[in-house]
């Protein structure tokens, strides 16, 4: 019975294409509706730069800290995966789990352990974490 309570959420995030996993990763991230993402950034659809999600976050309010692939990250946080060679996907993740958009993910729990140490993908690239921006700081 205890492993049925460890496991009792599903994946909340969807992605609708092939390329727009950021979507609703960064809508999460940004506390924001993947509709207002789409307002904001119309070409997010079929993926954009991680320089533009990092300019968007900030224009959001939020202090953005990007991470490498080696280095402890904070929560919360989108991580860039490498699924293959040159197949790369947004996941989002806090303290609760790991959510990947990706329909194949949708019944995954978050808190499952291939989810919460991300071996379920081939590599991390980078990390993208966020925390509102203190108070008269600049962009």
């Amino acid at each position: 019975m205890d492993s049925l309570n460890t496991f009792q959420t599903f994946q909340a995030l969807r992605q609708e294409g092939e390329r727009d996993c950021g979507v609703p990763v960064f809508g999460k991230l940004a506390g924001v509706s993947s509709q207002e993402v789409l307002r904001d950034l119309p070409q997010a659809v079929n993926g954009i730069t991680v320089s533009q999600w990092e300019d968007w976050l900030r224009g959001k309010h939020l202090e953005v800290t990007r991470y490498s692939e080696n280095e402890a990250y904070t929560l919360p946080c989108a991580h860039l995966m490498a699924r293959a060679p040159e197949n790369f996907h947004w996941i989002y993740q806090d303290d609760s789990g790991v959510l990947d958009p990706d329909p194949a993910f949708q019944f995954m729990p978050p808190n499952h352990p291939k989810m919460l140490d991300l071996s379920c993908y081939a590599a991390r690239v980078l990390t993208i974490s966020v925390k509102p921006r203190r108070n008269g700081a600049p962009p």
